[in-house]
């Protein structure tokens, strides 16, 4: 495994003496559909990201960050949301213990996760 302080390739690190940061933004190795609604409520489980409406967008357009699983919440392509989640234990991710979900960005293409 990474250590700690290590960001997945595909976002930026942003590190200072007291936090350590690992951001995800529109245009850097992936591109978002222009809505989208944050899903960062559940990094304590070990995931973040962001959904949007199949309706909408489709993953052909804007397939998640490379570092990112694409999920769903229904059987067709027509309804529900797509997910693009960062989740401990896949495609090379671990969250930090502690890590803390900033996706106060998230409506102008930036999101990520912080700790100490």
């Amino acid at each position: 495994p990474s250590p700690a302080w290590e960001c997945p390739p595909d976002s930026k690190s942003v590190n200072t003496s007291s936090t350590a940061t690992c951001l995800w933004t529109n245009g850097s190795h992936f591109t978002m559909p222009s809505v989208v609604s944050e899903y960062c409520d559940y990094i304590n489980q070990g995931y973040l990201g962001y959904t949007y409406n199949k309706a909408d967008f489709g993953p052909s357009e804007f397939p998640c960050p490379p570092s990112a699983t694409l999920g769903t919440n229904t059987n067709t392509n027509s309804t529900g949301q797509w997910f693009c989640t960062i989740t401990t234990g896949a495609r090379g991710v671990t969250l930090p213990k502690g890590a803390i979900s900033d996706c106060s960005k998230m409506a102008s293409g930036t999101f990520g996760y912080s700790w100490k």
